[in-house]
């Protein structure tokens, strides 16, 4: 797939320039790094302080308590925990719960998951396809969220382009993590094989 978006790099027996993959419309692999952030997220939880008093899911948060949000947690990784409406906000019962997804699969790779059908009929990456917090969001989000992804999208669409993945099996494949300020793998192996 990749050798036919960047026709030109081949036809001129080269890889694909920085410049022609950040312009690339790849929808596969935005879904792709998506769904590597979703189930193997460098950061463990996100942490807010309360503003002012308020109230979340019927617990009174008082101005200046730390709320921490496990990105790792039921609806991300597992079933979401199912909330009462009477125990939720006008404006939480107003927004929309997230995506469709199958609640049953969470724990599965799927770049599926960030795909959808726009009304031309052509696949497209959609970033709002379900819950995500890696990099946070609103104005408090990481303001090196742009680059980490630029950055993900060169390596990994160079990697592509120069080696084929080959699978392996037995302890060299692990989701299992080691947690501290952020989240890193316990293994951390991949076969390659040169193009």
């Amino acid at each position: 797939m990749l050798r036919t978006l960047f026709d030109t790099a081949v036809s001129e027996s080269r890889q694909p320039t920085a410049h022609e993959i950040v312009k690339a419309d790849i929808p596969f692999l935005d879904a792709v790094i998506e769904e590597c952030l979703r189930v193997g997220g460098p950061a463990p939880m996100v942490a807010r302080e309360a503003m002012m008093d308020t109230v979340l899911l019927g617990h009174h948060i008082p101005k200046g308590m730390t709320v921490l949000i496990n990105n790792a947690g039921p609806g991300f990784k597992t079933k979401p925990v199912k909330v009462l409406d009477s125990r939720r906000s006008e404006s939480s019962i107003a927004k929309s719960r997230g995506s469709t997804w199958n609640v049953d699969d969470l724990h599965h790779f799927k770049p599926e998951r960030w795909l959808k059908i726009n009304d031309k009929g052509d696949v497209i990456y959609d970033a709002q396809a379900g819950p995500f917090l890696t990099f946070s969001l609103g104005p408090r989000g990481c303001f090196g969220r742009k680059l980490a992804y630029m950055e993900m999208r060169l390596v990994l669409t160079l990697l592509l382009w120069n080696f084929h993945f080959k699978q392996l099996k037995g302890e060299l494949v692990s989701y299992d993590t080691k947690e501290s300020v952020t989240v890193m793998p316990k293994v951390c192996y991949v076969g390659l094989e040169p193009l």
